[in-house]
């Protein structure tokens, strides 16, 4: 409960201060629509693939935007969301490595600043984390623990996770891995697992229609498959390091947003890639050990398929898998900072060389968590971090200014939108303005010509907006990057 209050507060603290850019305004646009307006979307946001996402994430948007039109409630709601994560991973580690696996590989998830700073964003991929540990803890419960419950729950969190963003679909594999295990150790299970099974693809099937309708909607006016190859894919953004893209991969993974380079940072990275080689072996060496290639699997194999059919790469696409990355870190110094299990006399003569080995290092390992959750933390508190180029906190205070003197000079609101994607933000702030305040602005395109009333009005607008400079001659100047200016009749 600690690690999870600790979660929290990091991921829910100050979240206005992060960035709201047009992907942000356009999830939140359509999650208005559906909550206040009661629309209907089968599609969410565009996709840098070139299709365009499950409206999932919009649907769960929906959720604080039924409360307040306030974006920070829906930038906090991401973070609880991610605090899930931290929970479910939690209960994977105690689970199936132990009580001290669980408690170092929480805290270096909750308080690593990269997974702290992100969990803040509204972007639908943000969502993808507690669903995929979900996954991963239902096919463990329903394929390694034989629980029929868990079994038809599993592919269904499949199909929510790749909706919040479609590269986690690939971890598809593990449900395979999955599967083949039960069916060999429990051949008297096997009409009870292929029917959860077929009921559980069902299920997920059955979530991905909604998307499905409004693709080939979609495609009855956009050609997709030239979109999507027309995207670039791994190999052709591969720096000198790797071949075919694969050091740009692991470049990306390695440089992390958010957290500066140190001496620890690369031991992190190291224990990692040992922790997953140890579980890799072991889960060779015993079927018992299951749980521990699976986390691996679900670290590697997103960034693997993906170098494998060269698809465009950007790190924010691994987010829902990075968990996994923690859930290893706390399997193997977990393993190594627990006391030995009491074996019997026979067995304990075999291991008493590894058990004296291990205990020679079980406080240099403690130390070594202690020093990874220490310096996370550092990190956070004592880094300085550029602003953002702008923030809700900044684009709320900037809108109820313009509201105020609105009123106050009994003029109506005029809202100049900006060029392209960066129109978006203003465009939801106008929604804000109206639901906050029952303020009906108006919307001026760029290109339009502004419909100027008899009584004069406030314009308010990007101040990187050069278009109609001539309006905002004498302008006051705003936060968020804004401007407004009165239109005299």
């Amino acid at each position: 409960m600690p690690i999870l209050l600790l979660a929290a507060f990091l991921r829910t603290h100050d979240a206005g201060a992060e960035f709201f850019g047009g992907d942000d305004a356009y999830i939140s646009i359509k999650a208005i629509q559906i909550a206040r307006y009661g629309e209907t979307h089968l599609l969410g946001p565009p996709s840098s693939l070139g299709l365009v996402h499950s409206p999932l994430s919009v649907y769960l948007y929906a959720i604080p935007y039924l409360f307040s039109p306030d974006p920070r409630g829906a930038q906090v709601f991401t973070g609880l969301m991610n605090t899930v994560a931290v929970g479910v991973l939690y209960l994977i580690a105690h689970r199936y490595f132990g009580r001290w696996a669980a408690i170092v590989g929480s805290i270096l998830y909750a308080v690593h600043p990269h997974m702290v700073f992100a969990s803040r964003a509204i972007d639908n991929v943000r969502l993808g984390a507690p669903l995929v540990m979900l996954y991963v803890i239902t096919g463990l419960l329903g394929y390694y623990e034989n629980r029929g419950w868990a079994r038809m729950a599993h592919l269904p969190l499949l199909s929510l996770a790749g909706q919040c963003h479609p590269y986690s679909f690939a971890l598809a594999p593990i449900s395979a891995a999955l599967l083949i295990h039960s069916w060999i150790n429990w051949p008297r299970q096997r009409r009870a697992l292929l029917f959860q099974t077929m009921v559980s693809a069902g299920i997920a099937a059955a979530t991905l229609l909604p998307w499905g309708i409004g693709v080939y909607q979609f495609s009855q006016h956009v050609d997709v498959l030239q979109r999507v190859q027309n995207m670039p894919s791994t190999g052709e953004v591969q720096d000198s390091i790797g071949f075919g893209g694969l050091g740009h991969i692991l470049r990306l993974a390695y440089d992390l947003e958010r957290v500066p380079e140190n001496r620890l940072r690369p031991v992190q990275a190291g224990i990692t890639l040992i922790g997953a080689g140890w579980l890799l072996v072991r889960a060779a060496r015993s079927r018992k050990a299951l749980p521990g290639l699976i986390i691996v699997l679900g670290l590697m194999i997103v960034p693997a398929v993906t170098w494998l059919i060269q698809a465009h790469w950007v790190v924010d696409y691994w987010w829902p898998s990075m968990p996994n990355a923690f859930l290893i870190q706390g399997a193997v110094l977990g393993a190594v900072v627990a006391r030995p299990a009491a074996f019997g006399q026979d067995r304990q003569r075999r291991d008493f060389r590894g058990a004296v080995f291990r205990r020679s290092l079980k406080w240099p390992a403690f130390l070594l968590a202690f020093a990874l959750v220490a310096n996370q933390v550092a990190d956070y508190i004592f880094t300085e971090r550029p602003p953002p180029p702008v923030s809700p906190h900044e684009l709320v205070s900037a809108m109820d200014v313009a509201v105020n003197r609105a009123r106050q000079a009994e003029r109506e609101l005029m809202v100049l939108l900006s060029p392209g994607h960066g129109g978006l933000t203003w465009a939801f702030l106008r929604e804000y303005a109206f639901l906050k305040h029952g303020l009906d602005a108006a919307l001026v395109q760029p290109d339009r010509a502004l419909p100027l009333p008899d009584e004069g009005a406030v314009l308010v607008g990007d101040a990187r907006n050069e278009n109609r400079d001539f309006w905002f001659v004498g302008s006051e100047s705003m936060p968020g990057r804004a401007r407004m200016a009165q239109l005299s009749p």
